[in-house]
């Protein structure tokens, strides 16, 4: 080995011990307003430091008392039509958590406090990579404790109406291998995507790829009282031969890629980031739900670890050198 060499090791293995093994917060609050994708409420957003082990914590700021407070916990999930809902038991809500979710797991912050004004999260752009924006610019904060991640040791399965999660052991941590089916709409049709998480590729390929819906039913949506705040500025509205927004797609297979982004989100309600595999057909929040009790009500498919270099893929080694950490 080269001078050059080792020189690049040795630094590889300090910002791995230094950064990517750590628990992360960020470092200073930031707040911003949005209206939410299904009340259409207008609402404030704003995102907090918080302790080591405490993980990701929801705060209801229009009410008071105990029950603002709701744990992102895969428990805690009330409802999963067309978003994913955390509820406290008391009739306190927040619905289409998410997108958020998914951005602090993409970017690996492990303890964050999230205050919002109402009963669902501000839809932004549909994508998650305003919340990316918004955690890059309060900062990321290396906390002095070790990451830990759940560790699958066995397959679990969950299966309903022709969907299905597959949760496996694998060495490395999370990787998702989705494929969707929309038969019903030659213009999405079939797609499939295989990623590893890791915040290069989730902020370049992941992060930016918008929530979609059937043009054909988004009057029967409304109906139900959902999408008062959807517009062509937040969702992809398809019909069978294009998308009515405008600006067209950002990835031309961007409805795989936002079911991803969906699932990196519902996943980490499991608490950590996970060790092992996901492969999902036609799966939405729902199923990805199952997927977490499935796993955690059998004590001998799991197991509670620290993070080593060992469990990361190799392009993470490339984080400091693209100015992601």
């Amino acid at each position: 080995m080269s001078d050059k060499e080792l020189h690049n090791q040795q630094d590889t293995e300090g910002f791995m011990a230094e950064y990517a093994l750590k628990q992360k917060t960020i470092r200073n609050a930031i707040s911003c307003y949005g209206v939410g994708l299904h009340s259409g409420s207008k609402v404030k957003l704003t995102l907090k430091p918080a302790d080591i082990d405490s993980g990701i914590t929801f705060f209801r700021t229009d009410i008071s008392g105990n029950g603002a407070a709701i744990k992102a916990d895969y428990r805690n999930v009330v409802d999963t039509r067309l978003c994913t809902c955390l509820g406290d038991g008391k009739g306190n809500n927040i619905a289409t958590v998410e997108h958020l979710m998914s951005a602090i797991h993409g970017l690996g912050i492990t303890n964050l406090n999230v205050e919002v004004s109402g009963p669902e999260m501000p839809i932004l752009d549909g994508s998650a990579s305003s919340f990316v924006f918004l955690l890059n610019s309060a900062g990321l904060e290396v906390q002095d404790a070790p990451l830990k991640a759940i560790r699958i040791k066995k397959s679990v399965t969950v299966s309903e109406n022709g969907a299905f999660v597959t949760l496996l052991p694998s060495s490395t941590l999370f990787n998702i291998d989705f494929s969707l089916d929309y038969s019903a709409c030659p213009f999405i049709g079939r797609q499939q995507m295989d990623f590893a998480l890791n915040p290069v590729e989730y902020v370049q390929n992941i992060s930016s790829a918008r929530t979609f819906g059937l043009a054909k039913e988004v009057e029967q949506i409304k109906a139900m009282g959902l999408a008062k705040g959807g517009s062509l500025e937040n969702v992809l509205v398809v019909t069978d031969k294009d998308v009515l927004n405008p600006e067209g797609l950002r990835y031309e297979d961007e409805f795989v890629r936002h079911k991803i982004l969906d699932a990196v989100g519902d996943m980490y309600m499991g608490g950590y980031t996970l060790i092992g595999t996901m492969i999902a057909s036609k799966s939405g929040h729902r199923m990805n739900n199952l997927a977490l009790q499935a796993l955690f009500a059998d004590k001998d498919a799991w197991e509670l670890v620290e993070v080593t270099a060992n469990n990361y893929p190799v392009s993470l080694s490339n984080l400091k050198k693209r100015n992601i950490a």
